[in-house]
């Protein structure tokens, strides 16, 4: 099994024991283009897929990968990389070291630099080898964010040093994160404790991206020898916990109260010369000459203030003695010298001593137990009696063996006022026959490295407090005792420091009181008559000899007063200054609210005070189990401090998350003067042994300043090109431009022809790279244009219509041709790339110069001013072949026309008077048509040219017609173009160009009723406006609305069939058998016409909803059609073909079906039972379900649509169609069984144990059996619930009750002093969220998720008041027969409101000795113990005043804190520890 301790985490959160990667070598080529595209070597060792290689961050595209080799090619790098160092490269960070601790210069150049490459954020071993050497040293490079997170950074040395961050690769942008000003041997040293703000071992937190990297810069500045610097970091969301790792810290804030603590000071003055002596406190001191220095002094007056004592007996061999008298801590111990209290000797003790005892390695790395056998101590408070020896010895097979013993020691009762002194015989209690030391060699000997005593955890923040002192290393048992005359105690205070400046034959005393002690009386002021204060007095020796005293300074008062809690929604006001733990945590619980209950009212929320003095308080709030980075919800302010330059601050200490340090090298990357090649393997980074630089150069990089094209050759010229065509590889727009010719400055390639485009255009010159654009440094590209060398003819008349050739280069991929803005239609036919044939459009209100434009795609190329239209040119009649015929008509007509050579495309027609001639031929030179009989007279004669038609010239009186307008001019740039009519319509433009106008007819107001139209033809005259100028009419242009051509609708009927509507439509004149009909419904919802003819259309639609709907008929030849009065209006009522079941339970809760049509309303639907709602569970076009409510009897179906209501039938309500469940038989593992009645089948049966569902239900008409969960619910009552789907609920008065059992514990046993460990218990109705254990009456600590059948908690270690049972042993002369002890504690099991006491004891062994059972494993679960029993049975306490109960809210083994009706009363309980169960009055 592998320790927490021993993990590490990797970048991925992964733990790990050891991490192997990747090796470097070298790098080939060093440099390439800028471009990218160089053929890239690296070489080194241990290489795998999945790989990535990075070239200056820029990905390089993998070729190959062998255990030895990558090749890969790199990519382009951005204009806007930064290319200045430092860059970053793999994996770890750059040290560099200076001779000098000033480290003002810190350059390449400075004096004694060096440098190497460490892997992780930490100073190499040993990179100083001459003692008392100063150096400045530094670790940068960058940090590699592992994921999108929270970080905070650390730092450690053991001198001055300091921690830079930049948000981004530039080191310009660093700032200060963190720093100490002075060495630190641990991470959290001067932080957690002892803290001020000239310590910041940690940054701020601060939000990176994932895999973006930050400069990282640490400075050191020391002497050596050195253990260097370290950086760390802290990630703060993550899966990891303090179950997985032990390096996670968990969320804790502190708060901290403090006032200026400024000594008394005494100036003291002597004349004379001789000799004197003061005395204070009735204690007398040496005596002192007149030009005594001031350390002598401070020597006198501190002796004054010390503890005597005397040791005996004076034959007994001492290895070590420590008074910690020495400094203000003590290395070997761990712990803090208190001056604070009173001492057992001399003026020193040892507050929390991690260690009693600490060999140190480089001195005396162990002692002999052998030969000092006793470990000797003054105690004060409350202590453990419990003592962990690490011992090491040579066994039976001679090896050295390691072991940690346990050892019990003599316990007398504690105090935390008065010391007791006391020895512990560790070779007769502890080593001498234990069955730990079995394979202990004859006669060898046993060695101690270490001794500990367990620190106890209390309750209140005072009660785990414990002074140590005269710790002695023996030859046999000792005493120490204090001598009968006590120290001085002015006033009765301890004096906590004394400090003496100055020289004869002035003296500045300055005296810090310990505790909240008064001003101290004068120095040399006697005693007045009756005065029972204690005075420093000066005895002189001579007459000469005269000493007189002033108070320069008094001692500065005491902190006191209130602050205030600021919470997010919250002030608490008048908190006291020194107000406990216990009252803080509650009012903090009090006046929460939403957003910090789920803090303060977490059950591992814990308050403890950390400090308590006069001068200063610190509370500690943390969460015990709750993981993560919590918000900042508390903070404090001052309201009416006391003392001087009171303050009050809230901090955070620790945020939570997981604390790696140092940094870990695959987070890490190096800082490097030049661009890097990073290799990752399987997601870890590399290491480079080697070089692994590689350039992006300027100079490396081909650049091209010019691409051109001419029929398929594409011409590029510039700088760095290769005489070798085989070293080019051209690509435009991805295909290859085979090379014809190349050096260094031009290079020419060939393809095939281009459309007019723009084209990326790459050039790969190996072995540099790719080639870049030398005057924008972005992309290459070509752009080909065509090239217009001739338009033939490049004239033509106004009309146009005539066809032109245009001549020239690159017309490949020409889809369209404009003249001005209009269109030329092509004749792909006779087109091609360097010739194209098109129709010129007419002139319009083009200029007669125009502009021409190519269009390929979205490439356009314009040619301005080449070709103009001539008036000159417009066609003309030149010549008749006659100017008479005969009335019968049916005679040739030659009509001369110039300028009509070669245009095909004109629109000709030829009028006699209004009278059309039929055209008969048409030649270059004019038109041959046959004349029409007419009457005697002279006509006009007329050839339209593309001018004005009105197509079609009928319809209906209801509009809906698609008019159609030709003519010439009918288009403006500004688009303001207008067609009007006579009469009350109106023509709504669809589309518009030069030549034609389509737009849709309609009535200005729909028509009402019949229409009524006179058999003469009604006309309306057509007029198109065009920038405000009408058109001029050239033919008839006049639209004829005749009823004859008017479709009308008498009648409409819809039928529902399914889901499909069908709708008859009679009238008259609705359609020929060649119309097209266009029907709709609603104006969106076409109406597929299966029949028509001129009196009927039969169409079908899809599904329409009840209510009331319109219709449209349209014929696409004549326009709309007109309704009758109504008749545009047809109504859909549902069609409801049959409900389902019609019989239900009184319970309500039967599935009702309606099936038939129309069913589903537009806006709502719903159904009704009587007055009350049917609750829909599925609704559609054809089917209807719900859930029928409670009812009885004989009830209205009714269905609602849109809130019109429609009556469907009626339904039954009895009893003899409810469903009842009789008797439910005891549950077989997880199958219930139970008898049933009035039920339509197994298949339609559903239960439910409370909210738990059954399954897999079987049975018959009687007996159902299922499958349910219930055996699991927690403890409690559950009513058995169910019923059938199609008649209702059933009516059931059954209860299933879960019981709270247990069936077996595991681990149900531990050490008495350790407690037990995690303890697992296995039964049933175990209440998740709300399931609490107590062992002995003390609470388990719960583990993990609790299921209803497994609990896990951690047992907890045995009251003290309970302990002293394993001091009850059978009678024995010595250690090892004593016995064997055992507490057996009652497991008591709340769940919910339910509890089970005396399921399983747990037992506390009360030593090590304590497995009897030679069978059974350490590891097992379970053990056999044999001995002495005791079971006590734990009561709770009771207050009582005045026969009024006082609820208790705290209790610890020397007070009780409860309230009453009025106040809160804390009352002292020691005499009560004495009389357990009984009364006692306080």
């Amino acid at each position: 099994m592998v320790h927490k301790d021993a993990w590490l985490i990797s970048a991925k959160q992964e733990v790990f024991l050891y991490q192997t990667f990747s090796d470097i070598a070298s790098v080939f080529p060093v440099s390439g283009s800028l471009g990218g595209g160089s053929d890239l070597t690296i070489t080194g060792d241990f290489f795998d897929q999945p790989v990535q290689v990075t070239v200056a961050g820029v990905p390089c595209q993998i070729k190959h990968c062998s255990p030895r080799k990558i090749s890969c090619i790199t990519g382009p790098i951005a204009e806007i990389r930064r290319l200045a160092a430092p860059q970053a490269g793999n994996r770890g960070l750059l040290f560099e070291v200076w001779d000098d601790a000033a480290g003002t210069d810190l350059t390449e150049t400075a004096p004694g630099y060096r440098w190497q490459i460490v892997p992780n954020a930490s100073s190499p071993e040993r990179f100083l080898s001459q003692a008392q050497q100063s150096f400045s040293s530094r670790l940068r490079g960058f940090f590699v964010a592992p994921q999108t997170n929270n970080y905070t950074f650390w730092i450690q040395a053991d001198g001055r040093a300091s921690l830079h961050l930049s948000l981004s690769e530039d080191p310009g942008k660093k700032v200060k994160v963190a720093f100490i000003p002075a060495g630190a041997s641990e991470w959290s040293e001067h932080w957690e404790k002892n803290w001020s703000k000239s310590w910041q071992p940690k940054s701020q937190k601060f939000e990176l991206m994932g895999g973006s990297k930050y400069y990282l810069e640490a400075l050191h500045h020391g002497k050596a020898p050195s253990s260097g610097m370290r950086v760390g970091v802290q990630l703060h969301n993550t899966w990891l916990n303090p179950d997985v790792v032990n390096t996670y810290r968990r969320e804790r804030h502190e708060i901290w109260a403090s006032a200026l603590r400024l000594p008394e000071i005494q100036m003291l003055t002597l004349s004379g010369t001789g000799w004197f002596r003061i005395s204070w406190d009735n204690v007398s001191s040496n005596m002192m000459a007149t030009n005594a220095t001031a350390d002598q002094v401070q020597t006198v007056i501190e002796e004054l203030l010390s503890v005597k004592c005397e040791t005996e007996p004076l034959s007994a061999k001492f290895l070590l003695r420590n008074g910690f008298e020495e400094g203000n801590r003590d290395p070997a111990t761990e712990g803090h010298v208190a001056s604070w209290t009173e001492p057992f000797c001399g003026r020193f003790s040892i507050h929390r001593p991690k260690h009693l005892i600490k060999m140190s390695p480089s001195i005396l790395p162990r002692y002999n137990l052998t030969e000092y056998t006793h470990v000797c101590f003054a105690y004060k408070g409350y202590v453990s009696d419990t003592l962990y020896v690490s011992v090491s010895y040579i066994n039976t097979f001679l090896n050295t063996v390691k072991k940690n013993l346990t050892c019990l020691w003599s316990l007398n009762e504690t105090s935390p006022e008065s010391w007791k002194f006391t020895c512990a015989d560790l070779w007769r209690c502890c080593v001498n026959g234990s069955e730990s030391l079995r394979d202990l060699e004859a006669n060898s000997s046993v060695f101690v490295h270490q001794i500990d005593m367990l620190i106890p955890e209390r309750e209140e923040e005072t009660s785990s407090w414990f002074y140590l002192d005269e710790i002695i290393v023996s030859d046999r048992n000792i005493a120490v005792f204090q001598k009968d005359f006590k120290p001085a105690r002015p006033g009765g205070n301890v004096i906590q420091e004394v400090s003496v400046v100055g020289s004869p034959p002035t003296y500045n005393v300055s005296f810090l009181v310990a505790g909240c002690g008064s001003n101290l009386p004068l120095l040399g002021a006697l005693p007045s008559q009756g005065s029972e204060e204690d005075h420093l007095a000066a005895f002189m020796e001579g007459a000469n000899v005269s000493m007189t005293v002033q108070r320069v300074q008094a001692a500065s008062p005491p902190i006191g007063g209130t602050f205030r809690i600021l919470l997010p929604n919250t002030v608490i006001s008048g908190v006291p200054v020194h107000v406990s733990s216990h009252h803080l945590r509650k009012l903090l619980q009090s006046n929460s609210d939403n957003s910090t209950g789920q803090y303060f009212n977490a059950s591992d929320f814990t308050v403890t005070k950390d400090v308590s003095t006069c001068y200063q308080d610190v509370w500690t709030l943390t969460w015990n189990s709750m993981t993560g980075d919590l918000p900042i919800v508390i903070d404090v302010s001052a309201e009416n401090l006391t003392g001087l330059n009171p303050t009050i601050a809230a901090r955070v200490v620790y945020d939570g998350g997981v604390f790696i340090g140092p940094i870990f090298g695959d987070m890490l990357a190096t800082a490097n003067n030049h661009t890097q090649v990073v290799v990752v393997v399987n997601d870890v980074p590399a290491n480079c042994s080697g070089s692994c630089s590689f350039q992006y150069s300027q100079e490396a990089t081909p650049l091209v300043s010019h691409v051109d094209y001419s029929l398929g050759n594409v011409y590029i010229t510039g700088s760095g090109f290769a005489e070798d065509s085989q070293a080019l590889q051209i690509e435009v727009n991805h295909t290859t431009c085979q090379v014809m010719t190349s050096n260094q400055t031009a290079v020419v390639c060939w393809m095939n022809m281009l459309p007019m485009g723009l084209y990326h255009v790459t050039l790969l010159v190996r072995p540099y790279g790719f080639a870049r654009n030398a005057s924008e440094g972005q992309g290459i590209y070509l752009r080909v244009k065509p090239r217009l060398e001739a338009i033939e003819p490049p004239t033509t008349s106004e009309i146009g219509g005539c066809s032109v050739i245009l001549r020239g280069t690159g017309f490949d991929g020409i889809s369209q041709v404009l003249f001005g803005s209009h269109p030329c239609p092509i004749n792909t036919n006779a087109s091609n790339s360097v010739r194209i044939e098109c129709e010129v459009p007419s002139r319009g209100d083009e200029e007669y110069v125009v502009h021409v434009t190519l269009t390929a795609g979205s490439q356009s190329a314009t040619f301005t001013e080449v070709f103009k239209y001539d008036p000159s040119l417009n066609p003309a009649i030149v010549s008749l072949s006659r100017n008479r015929s005969s009335t019968a008509g049916l005679q040739s007509l030659r009509i001369g026309i110039s300028s009509f050579a070669n245009c095909t495309g004109l629109d000709v027609q030829v009028k006699i008077e209004a009278t059309v001639a039929q055209i008969q031929a048409r030649t270059a030179h004019g038109v041959d048509v046959v004349l029409p009989a007419l009457a005697d007279g002279w006509y006009n004669l007329s050839v339209i040219i593309n001018g004005i038609a009105i197509i079609p010239s009928r319809g209906s009186a209801c509009g809906g017609l698609l008019l159609t307008i030709s003519g010439l001019g009918l288009k403006s740039r500004r688009n303001s173009v207008h067609v009007s009519l006579t009469g009350n319509y109106t023509c709504e433009i669809r589309s518009v160009d030069h030549n034609r106008i389509s737009c849709a007819l309609l009535p200005r107001e729909p028509p009402l009723g019949d229409w009524w139209l006179p058999d003469a033809s009604h006309a309306l005259n057509v007029t198109v406006t065009v920038n405000g100028i009408q058109s001029v009419c050239l033919s008839d242009c006049a639209l004829h609305l005749l009823k004859e051509w008017t479709p009308r609708v008498d009648a409409v009927v819809s039928e529902i069939n399914g889901t499909l509507s069908s709708l008859l439509i009679r009238g008259q004149r609705l359609a020929l058998a060649t119309d097209e009909l266009v029907i709709q419904v609603d104006n969106h919802d076409p109406c597929n016409v299966t029949f028509w003819n001129e009196t009927s259309i039969q169409c079908q639609t899809g599904s329409l909803s009840p209510g009331e709907h319109s219709l449209s008929v349209s014929n696409r030849r004549s326009g709309h059609a007109c309704f009758s009065r109504d008749s545009r209006i047809f109504t859909v009522i549902p069609c409801v073909l049959k409900f389902y079941p019609q019989n239900f339970s009184t319970n309500g809760g039967g599935l009702l079906a309606i099936q038939g049509a129309a069913l589903k309303g537009r806006n709502s639907t719903s159904i009704l039972v009587g007055n009350r709602p049917c609750l829909i569970t599925d609704v559609s076009y054809v089917v209807l379900r719900c859930s029928v409510p409670l009812g009885n009897g004989i009830q209205d179906l009714t269905l609602e649509i849109d809130g019109i209501s429609y009556h469907l039938g009626e339904i039954s309500y009895s009893e003899e169609f409810t469903p009842i469940f009789l008797f439910l038989l005891p549950p077989v593992g997880l199958l219930l069984t139970m008898t049933v009645s009035r039920i339509t089948g197994v298949e339609s049966m559903h239960i439910s144990i409370g909210d738990s569902p059954c399954t897999n239900i079987t049975g018959n008409h009687t007996t159902l059996q299922c499958s349910c969960s219930a055996p699991w619910l927690p403890a409690g009552e559950y009513r058995v619930l169910g019923g059938d789907f199609l008649r209702g609920w059933a009516s059931s008065n059954l209860t299933f009750t879960s019981e709270l059992t247990v069936i077996s514990t595991r681990n149900n046993w531990g050490k008495c002093g350790l407690g037990g460990g995690e303890v697992h218990v296995h039964g049933t109705g175990f209440a998740p969220g709300n399931t609490s254990v107590t062992i002995c009456g003390a609470p388990c600590e719960m583990l993990g998720d609790i299921t209803t059948t497994d609990v896990s908690c951690l047992a907890p270690r045995l009251d003290a008041s309970l302990a002293v049972l394993c001091g009850l042993t059978h009678p024995s002369e010595d250690c090892k027969g004593a016995g064997t002890t055992y507490v057996q504690c009652d497991v008591h099991i709340t769940a919910g409101a339910y509890s089970l006491a005396g399921a399983r004891p747990y037992i506390y062994l009360c030593d090590d000795d304590s497995l009897l059972d030679s069978k059974t494993k350490v590891n097992s679960p379970q053990a056999l113990f044999a001995g002495l029993f005791f079971s006590p049975k734990v009561e709770r306490d009771e207050v009582l005043i005045y026969n009024s109960s006082c609820n208790i809210t705290m209790e610890t083994e020397a007070e009780m804190e409860c309230e009453g009706a009025n106040q809160p009363i804390t009352a002292k309980i020691t005499e009560i520890r004495k009389n357990w169960g009984q009364n006692t009055q306080v």
